[in-house]
């Protein structure tokens, strides 16, 4: 389904000024919302589509507030726009149609909206889990446990208790449930699955494995220098094998529709080497997907967080200060392949709010969720 909503307003806005609400699909309750957005310097209003509902909210803050109201007049600039649909896929093609244009929004809760819904959280290792967690957090949506069964306004975990769950792993489990697991849970939920450089990750591989209080292979892998135990982790270590084999096992995440993919690069903002209007604009599509309220500049500056379990830089390309020739060479002789699914290249410049190729495509794939006729 693809709907064209225009989101001309009377003011350039930036991703750090947009912000977005669901309310209760009432007259009254679109007035409420609207309060915050005159309270931000809102004096035009534009609402769509044309129905009962709309004459009533126009009448409503035409004579409130004395401003400028248009009813289904998608080219009329506004500063902010209230969607009337309350038929969950068409109001998810219309936001969807907004991922490029930061607003002020009202919108009514259906059964898309972020409550009602139930989420799974995929994470390579050291590829920035805690940035999904703080982000579930600040989202207000809370950790129910492995799955199934899910649970309305919580994210999940498969097969183990952590979200470091391998796509092979997944499948080969489906195995062991009716139907080979084709109704799942998981395919009717939305997934956020976080990626990172592999020559990051495998950097910080290095130091989080000597952390007796994190993982009892730090026993084994703390006989290495750094810079060896990188060696190892990059070409054929034998507790955990090579990069490529560790990364691969996540790479077909990313091929299923009701997966998002995010990319730590896009994710960390400016505290980590990146750019905070990228976040932005990354946390305002996440928002319009999953039709999560707030500001996506608020979101975004609760999620770098050093006092996480396993932070230690939280930075993007520190492979370039801690990399040796030994270990491009390394590098360079494994199959790439690992590196192009994911959007990477080792002879890319990864200069300051680098960003692997594949971010924009991302953001701009609808999101899919398999029904019960699928």
């Amino acid at each position: 389904m693809s709907l064209r909503c225009h989101s001309l307003m009377e003011e350039n806005l930036t991703f750090a000024q947009a912000w977005l609400d669901f309310v209760p699909p009432d007259p009254a309750h679109y007035l409420e919302s609207f309060i915050h957005c005159y309270r931000r310097g809102a004096r035009s209003v534009r609402i769509e589509p044309a129905n009962p509902t709309s004459i009533s909210v126009a009448r409503l803050i035409a004579d409130t507030y004395g401003v400028g109201v248009r009813v289904n007049s998608p080219t009329t600039p506004a500063d902010c726009l209230i969607l009337l649909d309350t038929d969950a896929d068409i109001l998810s093609a219309r936001l969807h149609a907004l991922i490029d244009s930061p607003c002020q929004i009202v919108a009514p809760i259906t059964s898309r909206y972020y409550q009602n819904q139930s989420y799974f959280l995929l994470t390579m290792p050291k590829a920035g889990t805690h940035l999904l967690y703080e982000l579930m957090r600040s989202f207000h949506i809370d950790d129910g446990g492995p799955a199934p069964p899910t649970r309305a306004g919580h994210y999940h975990s498969l097969v183990h208790g952590h979200t470091h769950t391998t796509a092979i792993r997944f499948f080969e489990e489906l195995a062991n449930y009716p139907r080979g697991g084709a109704d799942h849970p998981f395919f009717a939920h939305p997934a956020l699955f976080i990626y990172r450089n592999p020559m990051d990750v495998v950097v910080s591989e290095t130091f989080y494995l000597t952390r007796k209080e994190k993982t009892p292979l730090a026993h084994y892998y703390t006989t290495f220098s750094d810079h060896e135990r990188c060696q190892s982790l990059i070409a054929a270590d034998p507790i955990i094998g090579c990069i490529r084999d560790r990364v691969r096992a996540y790479v077909a995440w990313p091929r299923l529709a009701n997966v998002i993919p995010v990319s730590f690069e896009e994710l960390i903002g400016r505290k980590g080497g990146g750019s905070d209007e990228v976040q932005q604009r990354t946390i305002w599509s996440l928002q319009l997907k999953l039709h999560v309220s707030g500001s996506p500049r608020e979101h975004g500056e609760k999620l770098f967080n050093p006092g996480s379990w396993t932070f230690r830089q939280g930075t993007i390309n520190s492979h370039r200060e801690f990399f040796r020739a030994e270990h491009y060479e390394a590098f360079r002789c494994l199959n790439q392949d690992f590196m192009r699914e994911l959007g990477y290249d080792m002879e890319d410049s990864f200069e300051a709010g680098y960003l692997p190729r594949f971010v924009e495509a991302y953001r701009h794939r609808p999101l899919q969720l398999q029904t019960a006729s699928s």
